[in-house]
């Protein structure tokens, strides 16, 4: 009865909780301001190919040009094919006989090892009480489980299959930044969703490239129109927040503006 209560709330208040992606982006990009570098550094010095570690968030078990592009459709599939071929060779990933590329355990280890070069990094980070954190961790955690189960659309691809290195174990805010990442990949999907059926034309930003190319007007109302896919993908993105109470969602914004606050002090003090 929680969930079913509160969602008629959430739908009245949707538009308030757009307030959240720009957060949790902006904590992502202050994650990987600390870590990236490291991971990157771990990745030359063990000959790992850093592509590995940039895939990880496709999914560490099969490679694929069509599961590939699931989540990253606007890319030169070429590129992918030539990567393919030097994993190959090197034996990070085996061909199969649908054309599919297998990953190895030592891929999956490689880039295990590479990830918590970076994890390493947060070790040092005690600004915040351990109280928040564990209180940060609980509420993310309902969201990003009820993401997984929330009936489609949009479809579950990329919180599914992106390969995740947190454990029970580890310390809270490399749990945080898990389920961070995890609310990243279904954001992707929600946008994917919502935006697939532009594809065709190449949504909103290849109406206004193709404009501009032809020297034609593009009024705001057309702008408007293609937006809509964006809201689309709020609807997709923000119904498993039902799972919260409006009390424990101020609670989550605030908790998140002060772990976003924390971490730039952080990064800037390293």
């Amino acid at each position: 009865m929680r969930g079913a209560e509160n969602e008629l709330g959430l739908n009245m208040n949707r538009e308030s909780l757009t307030k959240f992606w720009p957060l949790i982006y902006s904590i992502v990009q202050e994650f990987w301001s600390i870590t990236e570098s490291h991971i990157e550094d771990a990745a030359v010095r063990n000959d790992i190919p850093i592509e590995l570690y940039l895939y990880s968030e496709l999914g560490l078990d099969t490679f694929s040009l069509a599961n590939f592009q699931k989540r990253d459709p606007f890319t030169n599939p070429e590129q992918f094919e030539k990567v393919f071929v030097r994993l190959n060779v090197k034996g990070w990933i085996e061909p199969m006989l649908d054309g599919s590329y297998q990953v190895t355990e030592k891929a999956r280890e490689a880039v295990r090892h590479v990830m918590q070069a970076g994890d390493a990094q947060l070790m040092d980070f005690h600004s915040m009480p351990e109280a928040d954190l564990k209180q940060l961790e609980i509420l993310l955690k309902q969201i990003v489980a009820e993401s997984k189960v929330t009936p489609e659309p949009p479809e579950k691809w990329a919180i599914l299959k992106r390969f995740r290195v947190a454990d029970e174990y580890d310390p809270l805010i490399v749990k945080i930044r898990e389920y961070l990442l995890d609310l990243f990949a279904y954001r992707d999907d929600s946008h994917l969703s919502a935006s697939r059926p532009h594809f065709n034309q190449a949504g909103i930003v290849w109406m206004v490239l193709g404009a501009l190319w032809n020297r034609d007007a593009v009024t705001a109302k057309q702008m408007a129109e293609k937006m809509t896919s964006e809201q689309l993908t709020n609807e997709y993105f923000y119904t498993p927040w039902s799972v919260l109470m409006q009390n424990e969602i101020d609670e989550l914004y605030d908790l998140l503006t002060k772990l976003r606050d924390e971490l730039n002090v952080y990064r800037k003090s390293r």
